[in-house]
């Protein structure tokens, strides 16, 4: 009976370790001048911007786009396999730059976005 108890918890706790192969965050750098607003949409294709949470980011600055669950696993769910990450400027509804992301373009990218 301790046996099987000891199994069931190195099981338990097996399956309870975060995996490191992840990439929970995503890197934004404004490199502008100016004030942007950044989100991210988990809907891709659907381009409706309105899903997407932003957060803005001053000038010269980075931010850090965080997903719990992992990007890689936000693609995995979507058919097309990307996500959009959409960049606002002056008001907050105008978009100025959609990056259209796969895992393979933001590999390349070192999981780091530079604007503009």
């Amino acid at each position: 009976m301790k046996n099987i108890l000891i199994i069931l918890l190195l099981m338990v706790e097996s399956s309870c370790k975060p995996d490191d192969n992840l990439h929970r965050t995503i890197y934004f750098e404004n490199k502008a001048d100016y004030k942007i607003w950044v989100g991210y949409s988990k809907l891709y294709p659907d381009t409706i911007t309105d899903y997407a949470l932003y957060q803005d980011i001053p000038p010269n600055s980075l931010l850090y786009l965080d997903e719990k669950i992992g990007f890689e696993k936000v693609i995995a769910r979507n058919k097309e396999g990307k996500i959009i990450i959409f960049v606002k400027k002056d008001e907050p509804y105008v978009i100025v730059k959609r990056y259209i992301l796969t895992l393979d373009s933001l590999n390349i990218r070192n999981w780091k976005i530079t604007y503009p």
